[in-house]
């Protein structure tokens, strides 16, 4: 374990937060799967996605602190959730949460600056 600890530690921030963002977003693929069709593996699908995905998050807190890493952290991952979302699962947005997805995601592009 603390061989996998000091080798994350010296990973690059970027890496770290791209398969940070993959596990997540794979989780939360798998998630929406199960609660359309409740399968136990598939919940356990999304545990691991969710749980790995804070492996590869933690170590970029020593880098860029808790704020700056989540607000980065979120919009990554906010897009990919509503990729899968809104392309994948056909979900449908009204014309106001359409403007406040869009004024959500201006909102963490100017806090990551």
């Amino acid at each position: 374990m603390k061989n996998l600890i000091n080798q994350l530690v010296k990973t690059p921030w970027q890496y770290l937060l791209f398969f940070s963002s993959i596990f997540a977003i794979v989780g939360d693929y798998y998630a929406k799967v199960w609660s359309e069709t409740p399968k136990n593996s598939l919940f356990v699908v999304a545990l691991l996605g969710y749980s790995i995905s804070g492996v590869f998050f933690i170590p970029i807190l020593r880098e860029k602190g808790l704020v700056l890493a989540s607000i980065i952290w979120i919009l990554v991952n906010s897009l990919g959730f509503i990729i899968i979302g809104l392309v994948l699962f056909k979900e449908q947005l009204t014309l106001l949460q359409g403007i406040g997805l869009v004024f959500g995601l201006i909102a963490l592009i100017l806090l990551s600056f």
